[in-house]
């Protein structure tokens, strides 16, 4: 079955795409995942003591933090991007398609700057993503029921390609959906399957059938197609498709590798936590004769404070104990460092990692590197508004390709005047004791990391950061003009 299909990439990297996702977005806190990300401790660690950590997870949000403070210098660039929407119209233009697009470029509400810069996040954390422009959706009649889209859908939710580089001709996407017809079925979630190729889409989900010999086998049921066309330029001579993979060109997982970091530092600090609620728990050592210590227990547990001594008991009685405290002082120093550590982890590695594909004289004056991972980072996100540029042309305009090509998106790579350096130390550390504290609102967070901006740019920001805490639908239709 088509639906069985697997990309040996997909094989190998699905559980690190997960993986850092989950660090990013802190839903390895989830109740069903939790167990994925805190473990349990393989000496003197009890299942009792790892269950009551478990049920109260603190979430460590450092890798939000760098990620969103390396992609807040590129948007504070913004002013520098150049910009054209060509035969979509002028954006700022009440009427105009490019004006419809930019203020709800996902179909959910979401503008275009911040789905754009969703883009770079999700390349920052796992340095692959996949866009998809979605048709115009019109009724039997042909009446416009929605207008075209842009899905930024991640690594994850791809499980096969094919051919494994250039243009991909196929393209399989799973995704969980609801099945139902109307509000009078009940609700279903199920695993959908959406196989891209050139002249169209075919939607299928795999059901069991009984088979004339009582057993069962997985049979695949299609539930929705669509037809599209699209070419890769104005001349006609290639065919794409609406989905595409945009692609960070590191040679190490970066994203993942600090994933595994900040889980470190989620489970050291836990571990530290449970540590020190324990210690205001004191216990009450009871010297007695053993025929009055069950009296002696029940008494305390049905709520009193007061207890007798036998005087007849010789020694110093009854006395509550803690455990010595001092080492707590040396585990959150360590814990301090740890944090330290990672936030110049994070900036060094992505740095480092970009200045082995990058050859401009200029990055490479950089003292961090941090620079030329910009300039990458920029050109990925480029690359995608330019993808989607292309294919909301042929949707809005297919029978005039000469109109195709004139959109697109150049943003400024000119980041060596900043200080980099420094910017992300005073965000690092600020965020940091902020968190540490639990006092800093998201809203306060943006603020923070992004002090010229103004009350519009800030709330679209809350907002995307608000929707990443879940995966973006691909809608049903699929048609190309």
């Amino acid at each position: 079955m088509i639906t069985d299909k697997r990309n040996p990439e997909w094989d190998v990297k699905e559980e690190k795409w997960i993986y850092a996702w989950d660090n990013y977005t802190g839903e390895y806190i989830d109740t069903g995942k939790i167990t994925n990300y805190l473990h349990q401790r393989l000496q003197r660690e009890g299942q009792k003591a790892y269950e009551s950590r478990r049920k109260d997870p603190d979430p460590v949000m450092h890798l939000a933090t760098a990620v969103d403070g390396i992609n807040g210098i590129i948007a504070s660039k913004h002013d520098e991007k150049k910009e054209e929407w060509g035969v979509l119209g002028d954006p700022e233009t009440e009427g105009t398609i490019a004006y419809s697009i930019k203020r709800n470029a996902d179909g959910s509400g979401m503008n275009w700057n911040p789905l754009m810069k969703s883009v770079g996040i999700k390349q920052t954390v796992m340095h692959t993503v996949w866009g998809l422009v979605d048709g115009i959706e019109k009724d039997e009649d042909g009446r416009v029921l929605s207008d075209a889209s842009v899905k930024v859908i991640l690594p994850q939710h791809v499980v096969d390609w094919y051919p494994k580089t250039g243009n991909p001709t196929q393209v399989l996407v799973k995704e969980e959906r609801e099945i139902r017809e109307s509000m009078h079925d009940d609700p279903e979630m199920r695993e959908v399957y959406t196989l891209y190729e050139l002249d169209g889409w075919r939607r299928y989900i795999v059901q069991e059938k009984k088979t004339e010999s009582g057993g069962v086998e997985h049979v695949e049921v299609e539930i929705g197609n669509g037809e599209y066309e699209y070419y890769d330029s104005s001349d006609k001579q290639t065919r794409i498709l609406p989905i595409f993979r945009v692609e960070l060109p590191l040679p190490r997982f970066i994203g993942y590798l600090l994933a595994r970091k900040q889980n470190h530092i989620f489970n050291f600090k836990s571990v530290r936590d449970f540590g020190a609620s324990n210690l205001s728990l004191a216990l009450l050592k009871l010297k007695c004769e053993s025929e009055h210590f069950d009296s002696i227990v029940d008494n305390l547990t049905s709520g009193s404070n007061i207890i007798r001594e036998d005087p007849d008991i010789q020694g110093e009685g009854h006395k509550f104990m803690s455990p010595d405290s001092t080492h707590l002082a040396a585990t959150a120093e360590i814990l301090e460092k740890d944090i330290e550590d990672f936030y110049h982890t994070a900036f060094k590695e992505y740095g480092d990692s970009a200045r082995q594909v990058t050859a401009t004289e200029i990055v490479m004056k950089s003292s961090t590197g941090i620079e030329a991972f910009l300039s990458l980072l920029v050109s990925t996100i480029d690359e995608f508004e330019n993808n989607c540029f292309l294919r909301l042309e042929q949707v809005y305009f297919p029978n005039r390709p000469e109109s195709w090509g004139q959109a697109y998106a150049e943003r400024s790579i000119d980041f060596q005047p900043k200080d980099v350096d420094e910017a992300f130390r005073k965000i690092a550390g600020g965020l940091r004791d902020a968190e540490q504290a639990g006092a800093m609102s998201t809203l306060e967070k943006v603020k923070t990391l992004h002090p010229e901006w103004g009350e519009d740019e800030i709330k679209e920001e809350v907002d995307r950061i608000n929707q990443e805490r879940g995966a973006l639908p691909i809608s049903d239709n699929m048609i190309g003009g």
